[in-house]
């Protein structure tokens, strides 16, 4: 597993985050029917802005029943990865407008002086 982000400073406050977990479980009632054995094995990654990181390994969790009586185990795994991203404003269409109006104006000003001197 691995987690990265990409920009390295912050933006307006915010940060981008990036993290990783692997959990693995396996579990079960004891002999008695009423004891719970359970097993967890987990790992986890977190990056903060600009970094990366990495895991590589094996998880393991295990559920034995060594009575003579019949019970039942589970076993499962969760991968959970989240992470917060920071993006740019879009502009909106009237901000190119009058981006475009103010150079045109500009312009007409400029040729205007050019025809009077």
């Amino acid at each position: 597993m691995s987690a990265s982000t990409t920009i390295a400073t912050p933006w307006q406050g915010n940060s981008e985050s990036a993290s990783a977990m692997l959990k693995l479980f396996a579990g079960g009632l004891a002999p008695d029917g009423v004891t719970p054995l359970e097993d967890l094995a987990e790992q986890g990654i977190s990056v903060l802005a600009g970094e990366s990181d990495s895991w590589s390994g094996v998880l393991s969790a295990s559920f034995s029943n060594l009575g003579d009586v019949s019970t039942q185990g589970v076993f499962g795994a969760n991968a959970t990865i989240q992470g917060d991203a920071v993006l740019a404003a879009v502009p909106e269409p009237s901000t190119y407008g009058m981006l475009l109006g103010g150079l045109g104006l500009i312009g007409a000003l400029a040729r205007r002086r050019q025809r009077a001197g």
